[in-house]
């Protein structure tokens, strides 16, 4: 097995890899992969010996005999693997194994067209559910089948594995916006009545307070929390993974600086005895890990057993409308917007709008633009005057 590198056209930074398979044993026609590099004449050497390697460790499968079912496990080991973060991989993984290989893992790759892409997804919305119960899948899970072979299909566009992208032609399934659920502000109140005393209080009353992403919550650290006389900020840099980890977070939108009330300060502050006497309490077996909110022992929690164990029983105690704990994200937007914020503030403070770095931050004007509307909804929430809010 051999190949080589030429220059395309007249063009600087176009380069085509060629491989040779030498010749058909029945029609004796030579056989080549083309593949087209655009860079330098070094990026299109790499590619050549990328390609001999997985050619000489058996990881190579010719394009024209390849199937859908053996593209997609080789998309997930070459690509996915090393460009996706492991809960993406997994879900990437769990919905080609589930739901794509067993409707057209064996169609030729060459060979699959729009209208069975199509057939698929409306198989999977009528009656798609893999654990074999009636039904279809819900609409945003449609929606990610449809993007996870559209991204793996362009990748097999790329690497000249087929010419054209199937999935281009197929329309994008629409998603129906869902209602929002959300407490009203005596709901809340009601809520935080019955958690007072709960081990996980300031936990609950941040979230209502803020609008902060459970896994952001759950990866908070001290370090991240500048506490004032007048107000707090916190700094979202981390996200606690569904393995426990701590991950940056996702997006520059994502990292932010969340501004908090005196009120939310004094109970961090409380809360962080509390965690001191844990500590005490524990000696030796305890893990300084740095998080606000973690087990009797420093470990990160369980963000289900959170919901499931403590969450959920004190919904039910509070005889109050059902809400997933991502609800109170959607109670704080809707608590702040009745307090007359701006949508661009919510948006801030939701983590939709752009934040660049630390230091822009606290000098950026508008997180003071935060400080009524987080104090008035902290005054309303935990039913307590901040002195001087009046005059504001």
């Amino acid at each position: 097995m051999n190949g080589y590198v030429k220059k395309r056209g007249k063009s600087d930074d176009k380069w085509t890899v060629v491989v040779d398979f030498g010749r058909d044993p029945v029609t004796r026609k030579r056989k080549q992969k083309w593949t087209t590099v655009t860079g330098s004449k070094e990026d299109a050497d790499k590619e050549l010996i990328k390609q001999l390697h997985e050619i000489n460790t058996g990881n190579y499968i010719e394009p024209s005999k390849m199937s859908l079912k053996e593209f997609l496990k080789y998309w997930l080991k070459m690509y996915a693997k090393t460009h996706c973060r492991k809960n993406t991989y997994d879900s990437y993984e769990i919905f080609i194994e589930k739901h794509i290989i067993p409707e057209l893992g064996h169609i030729a790759l060459a060979k699959l067209t729009p209208s069975q892409v199509e057939e698929l997804l409306v198989n999977k919305a009528n009656s798609g559910r893999a654990d074999g119960k009636e039904g279809g899948l819900s609409q945003r899970s449609v929606k990610y089948i449809y993007s996870i072979l559209h991204m793996a299909l362009a990748y097999a566009v790329r690497k000249d594995m087929i010419l054209k992208n199937p999935v281009e032609k197929v329309e994008t399934p629409e998603l129906t916006k869902k209602a929002v659920h959300a407490w009203t502000l005596e709901e809340a109140k009601k809520f935080l009545l019955v958690a007072e005393g709960s081990r996980f209080y300031t936990l609950f009353t941040l979230a209502l307070s803020t609008g902060m992403r459970r896994g952001e919550l759950l990866g908070l650290r001290w370090q991240d929390i500048d506490m004032r006389d007048n107000l707090g900020i916190i700094n979202i840099r981390n996200g606690l993974s569904k393995q426990r980890t701590l991950e940056v977070t996702k997006t520059e939108n994502s990292q932010r600086a969340v501004v908090i009330s005196c009120l939310m300060v004094e109970l961090l502050k409380e809360h962080g005895l509390k965690q001191l006497e844990e500590q005490l309490k524990m000696g030796d077996e305890y893990q300084h890990n740095g998080l606000v909110f973690c087990s009797t022992i420093g470990t990160p929690l369980n963000a289900e057993n959170v919901v499931k164990r403590h969450f959920y029983p004190l919904v039910k105690k509070a005889e109050i409308k059902w809400i997933t704990f991502h609800g109170l994200r959607h109670c704080y937007a809707t608590l702040a917007l009745a307090a007359d914020a701006s949508l661009k503030v919510v948006q801030q403070r939701l983590g939709h709008a752009s934040i660049k770095t630390t230091g822009d931050i606290y000098s950026h004007p508008e997180i003071y633009a935060q400080t009524r509307v987080v104090n008035v909804v902290d005054e309303q929430l935990l039913g307590k005057k901040i002195p001087g809010l009046e005059a504001r």
